[in-house]
């Protein structure tokens, strides 16, 4: 909590817990009222505590307080933290002492009740032993007063041990000593509320909102929150696979570009397979027919076929025994020229034979 707008640090101390705001307050502009007591000044707001007595603070300086700490929920009296520590023994008959740097507060109980209670800031010239001598008989001075037994003092600060043996001399007191972390203390009265009941509560203007709301509000905020971050991590993860899967299609679309040029290619092969196919099969056929038509008494040393062309080279008993093929090829080959080396008494013969070409369409 901001506190640079109060002049004196010391005099406020501001703590939180719980989704609570508490401002502990030091201010002289309070003091305590005993139930036998109806001391009522209009300048003063009081506030009950367990239906035993009440602490008073001036008005006034719980209008600035409003003013100046704007989100403060609740004040937490040095009376009510003494009174707290009364709680857990309940001597009644012992002198109770806050001790903090600049402020020492002092209340003695009687029935559950602080009917003697007092507030003071230190100054220079501040020594403990005389200031609880002088307290010691301001309260013996008051009405309903008895013999106090011992003094219990709960140290904030570095107290002086030495001033300890002082207040001993100086009261002949049995003097006890504590040291208490405030901070945790307050921390403590600001977490139960069976104790906030007690403390002033700062009414604001406007429409006050209940702790469990704000609770609630924030809760919300936390499980939105949640939920937000849940669904980008899920939209980054669908983001993430949208991509792998255009990704994916792009490669597809290529393959299919790809595999889509093969198989125009393997169509336009095909044709010219047919073709080869087809030739081959004539080829084979004429050359079937070629070799059923040489005669018996005609030995081939060569052969060559090709798409319209015959080349044929090999012996022959006669001239007139080649003749009988050369008959028999008129029939597939339009253009024959063959010549005739005799060797040995037989001929030699190299015979080429074409298709002829065709006009007007082939």
């Amino acid at each position: 909590m901001d506190t640079s707008l109060i002049d004196d640090k010391e005099t406020y101390i501001s703590v939180k817990a719980n989704f609570k705001s508490c401002l502990f307050v030091n201010t002289l502009l309070q003091y305590t009222v005993c139930k036998e007591k109806e001391e009522i000044r209009d300048d003063y707001a009081y506030f009950e505590i367990e239906d035993r007595f009440k602490i008073a603070i001036s008005k006034e300086e719980l209008e600035k307080i409003k003013k100046e700490i704007p989100n403060v929920e609740y004040i937490i009296s040095p009376f009510l933290l003494l009174y707290n520590l009364f709680l857990k023994d309940k001597n009644e008959k012992a002198l109770w002492i806050l001790n903090q740097k600049s402020f020492v507060t002092v209340s003695v109980f009687k029935e559950g009740s602080a009917f003697f209670s007092r507030q003071i800031k230190k100054d220079e010239e501040f020594r403990y032993d005389e200031f609880v001598k002088e307290i010691i008989k301001e309260f013996y001075k008051s009405e309903c007063c008895y013999f106090l037994e011992e003094i219990l003092i709960f140290d904030a600060e570095d107290f002086d041990e030495d001033e300890l043996k002082k207040i001993y001399e100086k009261t002949l007191l049995e003097t006890k000593y504590k040291k208490i972390d405030l901070k945790s203390e307050l921390e403590k009265l600001c977490k139960e509320d069976k104790f906030l009941k007690y403390a002033v509560k700062i009414e604001k203007d406007g429409v006050s909102i209940p702790n469990w709301i704000k609770i609630s509000i924030v809760f919300i905020f936390l499980f939105l929150g949640g939920l937000d971050i849940y669904f980008r991590y899920k939209n980054s993860l669908l983001q993430s696979q949208i991509v792998e899967i255009q990704n994916e299609k792009i490669s597809l679309q290529k393959n299919i570009e790809e595999l889509t040029k093969k198989i125009a290619l393997l169509k336009s092969i095909v044709p010219i397979v047919q073709d080869i196919k087809s030739s081959n099969s004539l080829i084979k056929s004429n050359i079937k027919n070629i070799f059923e038509l040489v005669p018996d008494k005609i030995v081939l040393k060569r052969a060559e076929f090709n798409k319209k062309s015959l080349v044929l080279e090999g012996f022959t008993p006669s001239k007139r025994e080649y003749f009988k093929l050369e008959k028999s090829l008129k029939s597939f080959y339009q253009i024959r020229d063959v010549k005739f080396e005799k060797k040995s008494g037989k001929y030699l013969f190299l015979s080429i034979n074409k298709e002829a070409k065709v006009n007007n369409g082939r």
